[in-house]
C-alpha cells in the first residue's frame, strides 16, 4: 500500500505505556504496512490536528480520561471532555468520514451508557481484545475485512 492509502489511526490517550502498547500492536501485526498510527496525549492537540485536512485520521481511538493542562481534571470533568469531543466528531459534517471508537479502561457501565448517546463505531475496554482482534476490528470498521 502506498502512503495515501494507509489507514490513518489516531489514539488519544495520556497513558504513556498504553500508547506504546497500542503502537506496537500495529507495528508487530502490520506485515503489509497498512497503518499509519499517531498518538496524541490531549484533546486540545487532537482538535488542532483535525484542523489540517491532510492529517485527518480515518479512525480515532479515544480514551475516556484525558487530563488537560489548565482545566478541571477530576474524573467527571475528564469524561465530559472526552464525551464532548466525541459528540463534536460525530455531529460535524466535516468529520463524518472519521470512525470513532472509545478505548477505555473505565469499566463503569454508567460511562458506557453515557457514551452510547453518541453514534460511536465501537467501544473497547482496554485489555479485552487480543492484538490481532484489535487489528481485525480496525479493518472491519474501516471497511477492509481482510
Amino acid at each position: 500500500m502506498d502512503k495515501k492509502s494507509k489507514i490513518k489511526i489516531l489514539l488519544i490517550d495520556d497513558d504513556a505505556m498504553n500508547c506504546i502498547y497500542f503502537k506496537d500492536i500495529f507495528w508487530m501485526h502490520d506485515k503489509d504496512n497498512n497503518y499509519d498510527v499517531s498518538v496524541l496525549n490531549t484533546i486540545r492537540e487532537a482538535e488542532k490536528l483535525l484542523e489540517d485536512e491532510e492529517n485527518k485520521p480515518n479512525i480515532i481511538f479515544l480514551d475516556t480520561l484525558i487530563p488537560e493542562e489548565k482545566e478541571k481534571n477530576d474524573v467527571n470533568s475528564q469524561i465530559d471532555r472526552s464525551y464532548n469531543f466525541a459528540k463534536k466528531i460525530k455531529k460535524d459534517k466535516k468529520f463524518s468520514d472519521i470512525r470513532l471508537v472509545i478505548y477505555s479502561s473505565q469499566r463503569d457501565s454508567r460511562i458506557k451508557k453515557y457514551f452510547s448517546k453518541i453514534k460511536l463505531d465501537g467501544f473497547i475496554f482496554k485489555g479485552d481484545l487480543l492484538p490481532k482482534e484489535i487489528i481485525d476490528f480496525t479493518n472491519k470498521i474501516h471497511g477492509n475485512d481482510n
